[in-house]
């Protein structure tokens, strides 16, 4: 989590649209939340669109998605937009509308945060296109994008005990809680052929530093990147 913090940070000296592109089911909306924790300040306009309401934040303007109450993501955009944000936050971009609309924000001054489904980071310039937005819009205004997957993380008790007794945390399965493992392209990472860290690549330092192991990894990762 800790470039997704260093993201977050460096995102309150730029105007950026940063989006966090994955499978399903691998953490996304708890690091949106996370950069939204380090960005609330009580002197900065945060305002959210999502589907549901996951967390409640404190100081921040979370409006949930209800289309059969008229309250679709291009409608809410575009009257969070008349607020002034400094910071939005669009849980998924789903359509052309949606994608247009952030796009648009983040051209105009502000600070957008946002999801897409695509196998890694590289895969949504691509999905940005075939939404409709053109080369220029995207280069002119996108900053960041990261792709991550969860690993099942190694007991770090289990080193404590003796093979024949069972461990308490995670009854000698070996594993206890998950971990995420984060591809990151910035800057002029995102349209160049400039080297970055992949999830291989960021896998196998955690791999190195003992938190996950090499078949885990593999197994997550080889499946989708």
């Amino acid at each position: 989590m800790n470039s997704i913090k260093s993201i977050a940070i460096s995102a309150q000296l730029k105007t950026l649209s940063k989006f966090n592109c994955q499978a399903l089911i691998n953490g996304k909306t708890r690091t949106l939340y996370s950069c939204l924790n380090e960005l609330n300040q009580v002197n900065r306009n945060i305002c959210s669109v999502e589907d549901p309401i996951e967390i409640q934040l404190p100081g921040i303007n979370q409006v949930a998605y209800h289309p059969r109450a008229g309250l679709d993501f291009p409608t809410i955009i575009r009257a969070l937009l008349r607020q002034d944000p400094d910071v939005i936050m669009i849980g998924e971009i789903r359509d052309i509308a949606s994608a247009q609309l952030a796009i648009q924000a983040a051209q105009t001054g502000h600070l957008v945060l946002s999801t897409l489904h695509t196998r890694n980071a590289s895969g949504v310039l691509g999905r940005l296109k075939n939404l409709g937005i053109d080369s220029e819009a995207i280069e002119s205004c996108l900053r960041c994008v990261s792709s991550q997957r969860l690993v099942r993380q190694r007991c770090m008790q289990c080193i404590n005990y003796i093979k024949t007794d069972q461990c308490p945390q995670c009854t000698s399965s070996g594993y206890f809680g998950r971990i995420g493992v984060h591809e990151v392209l910035a800057g002029s990472q995102l349209f160049s052929s400039a080297p970055f860290l992949d999830l291989h690549s960021a896998g196998a330092l955690a791999v190195k530093a003992g938190l996950i192991d090499q078949a885990t990894l593999d197994a997550e990762v080889g499946t989708w990147h």
